[in-house]
């Protein structure tokens, strides 16, 4: 017997069926605005389209990380849950995972944000909209979180070295492993972007973000600061560079703070612009920020990209 439109046999199978023992939000294939990201349980009206659903992101994961990868990659998803059900704490406990493309594998803590980064940069290719530029040398990852697309960057421009900056010490830390076989190519710092160098306190102000929704905000009187902050004309002039080729932002509101002041030094000195805006009020800033600059500007998903233009050379005579 076979699951309608499905090209996944049930017996033998390692994909989860309806009324599995393993519910489906756990699977590293999640399916955007599809009901598997919100319900537990899925309505037996909606099996059918679910199946078709995930064999057609299964599908898309086999053709962007390997069809071994694929099966490697849901199998251990299948397997972890497992061993929590048998009384086994494996919340952060690390999942080695290859992709095709990538000259190393990274890790993925089960039970966090992590997968869902994965699928994003790995498997969506969230960054494909700067992923084929000429002469790329440096590139800078403001919210580097584990280092997925510090890794993705890495290996789609093999001559480019990443500065991956992240404030958050537990994504930092697997960050560092997921970027230690890159050896000085890739420099790691432990801080957060903001418009200025000040004392900066780590906020979650929503628990359910989960790993990826790590917030910065200045401290208040009496606070004493988990790290202090760097604003990107610091991080030009400690690393001695004139030209950063791709900026990657996705800094959860703090480009409030980055592109309401102290830009003007550094901005001509960047190429192309990736960054996740963060409602109205940071699109209404950072567009008024680069409005000084000739540029091309792009949507696709959630990022917004921008190429800005070198001012033109006048000669005189």
């Amino acid at each position: 017997m076979t699951i309608t439109h499905s090209p996944f046999p049930i017996p033998h199978s390692p994909f989860p069926i309806p009324h599995s023992p393993f519910p489906i939000p756990h699977s590293p294939f999640p399916i955007p605005h599809s009901p598997l990201l919100m319900n537990t349980t899925i309505q037996p009206t909606n099996h059918q389209n679910n199946s078709k659903l995930f064999a057609e992101y299964f599908l898309k994961a086999c053709k962007k990380i390997g069809i071994w990868q694929a099966i490697t990659y849901k199998l251990k998803s299948l397997f972890y849950p497992f061993l929590s059900r048998l009384g086994i704490n494996m919340k952060g406990k690390k999942l080695h995972l290859s992709v095709k493309t990538l000259q190393y594998p990274v890790y993925c803590r089960y039970g966090t944000s992590d997968s869902w980064v994965f699928n994003q940069i790995f498997i969506d290719e969230e960054y494909s909209g700067v992923g084929n530029i000429e002469n790329v040398n440096w590139i800078v990852d403001c919210g580097a979180n584990v280092g997925y697309s510090a890794v993705y960057f890495l290996n789609k421009y093999p001559q480019a070295r990443v500065i991956a900056i992240e404030p958050d010490p537990d994504n930092f830390e697997l960050c560092s492993i997921n970027l230690a076989p890159y050896g000085k190519r890739a420099y790691l710092l432990k801080s957060a972007l903001w418009s200025s160098k000040v004392g900066l306190v780590i906020d979650r102000p929503l628990q359910d973000n989960g790993e990826w929704g790590i917030e910065v905000r200045p401290c208040k009187e009496g606070e004493t600061p988990n790290l202090n902050a760097l604003d990107i004309q610091s991080v030009f002039e400690q690393f001695k560079i004139d030209k950063v080729d791709i900026l990657k932002v996705d800094i959860e509101k703090a480009e409030l703070s980055v592109f309401s002041c102290n830009y003007q030094e550094w901005l001509n000195k960047v190429n192309y612009i990736a960054i996740e805006l963060h409602g109205k009020e940071c699109e209404e800033v950072f567009f008024k920020a680069i409005s000084s600059q000739k540029y091309d500007s792009w949507s696709a998903g959630e990022l917004t990209y921008c190429k800005i233009h070198p001012p033109v050379q006048t000669l005189v005579y």
